[in-house]
């Protein structure tokens, strides 16, 4: 069995080598330069500099992070992140002199959950929380320096700025009772939780955003206490929060050399003359896992019930056998692959010329 990401969190992750003026919007505007390791904010004579980006209203959660290097010297010079609503509607969070601190806080975090954004702060590698306030309905969030130009005034300088879909992975498929490792670089475990009686698998907190590492699944013998490895990733991998990952084999599916996408619908083409016959093949890409007892269905999409209108069948020397809801395409081997054909018939749906949906179901063990 092999570990694999199913849905990545990520929304951005920005290191300001240029400027992507679709994303942000910086104001006033000639109050920053790209120096070559982030963005530089500087202080403008209307009080305030701001560098924001739309907010995914889809998201009812969501990670903003930002990697900064900003240490102000004088009262009255601050910066740190803002949601912002409107001009006069804004929750900020800000740093400023603080002579009493033995370090300084040069790392932000935004998390938002619903209306509530609680802002944390980094010290010495661990986050502080500081606050939390509720904003209903924010357009906007980002970066904020205030204070008008002066010589003695500290620019802020954003080396990277990260929005993913949560603090969280989620890895899933598991069996309760087994034991789920996230490991850093050097095969130190940094997490390591077992999935709970009536659940098929857990929410990982990540340790830092982007975190490099790997998961690794064991079994647990209850007499003696100790795991066995049964499964773990092939690489270590950059992992956001909101990633989602399956223990599984990873098959794919090719239409005419391209690979269906699990996400974004594949147009089949028009049927002509009542029916609509494609060829497919399925993939299994892995360098050591095999697939057993391979079974491909027609499933539902949404609303729309595919097996009242799309049927599958095997393969038998170039040409479709049996037309059914389902078939059974046994075994592949790694890098083995296994062709079946789709055939789709028309449906008199009254005064409607919308394209009609199916998904393809597959199971292994």
């Amino acid at each position: 069995m092999s570990i694999y990401r199913v849905r990545s969190g990520l929304i951005f992750d920005d290191r300001f080598s240029s400027l992507n003026t679709e994303r942000w919007t910086i104001s006033p505007s000639g109050s920053y330069s790209l120096p070559g390791n982030g963005l530089s904010l500087r202080h403008s004579m209307v009080g305030e500099t701001v560098a924001l980006f739309q907010i995914p209203q889809e998201e009812e959660e969501w990670l903003f992070e930002v990697k900064a290097s900003y240490t102000p010297v004088r009262v009255g010079d601050e910066g740190g992140v803002v949601i912002w609503k409107s001009a006069t509607e804004k929750v900020e969070f800000l740093e400023s002199i603080d002579s009493t601190a033995d370090s300084e806080y040069s790392n932000w975090r935004i998390i938002k959950r619903g209306n509530l954004f609680t802002f944390f702060a980094e010290r010495n590698g661990a986050w502080e929380l500081f606050d939390s306030s509720v904003c209903i309905n924010p357009v906007r969030a980002g970066l904020v320096l205030k204070g008008q130009n002066d010589a003695g005034y500290t620019p802020l300088l954003a080396r990277r700025s990260i929005l993913c879909k949560n603090s969280h992975i989620t890895v899933a498929n598991v069996n309760s009772g087994y034991m789920i490792r996230l490991l850093d670089e050097n095969q130190r475990v940094v997490r390591n939780q077992e999935v709970p009686k009536g659940f098929s698998g857990i929410k990982i907190e990540l340790p830092t955003i982007p975190f490099v590492g790997k998961i690794q699944i064991s079994e647990i013998n209850r007499e003696t206490g100790r795991t066995n490895v049964i499964s773990e990733m092939d690489e270590f991998v950059d992992m956001y929060g909101g990633d989602e990952f399956l223990s599984g084999i990873d098959l794919h599916v090719y239409w005419n050399d391209t690979q269906l996408d699990q996400y974004i619908p594949t147009h089949l083409g028009a049927i002509k003359r009542g029916t609509l016959l494609e060829k497919m093949t399925l993939v299994n890409p892995s360098s050591g896992n095999i697939a057993d007892q391979i079974k491909v269905r027609i499933a539902k999409y949404e609303e729309s019930f595919g097996w009242e209108w799309a049927d599958i069948a095997e393969d038998v020397a170039g040409s479709p056998g049996e037309f059914g809801h389902e078939i059974s395409l046994g075994t592949l081997s790694p890098n083995q692959s296994k062709d079946f054909w789709i055939r789709i018939e028309r449906q008199d749906y009254e005064g409607s010329n919308q394209p009609t949906y199916f998904l393809l179901d597959i199971d292994s063990e």
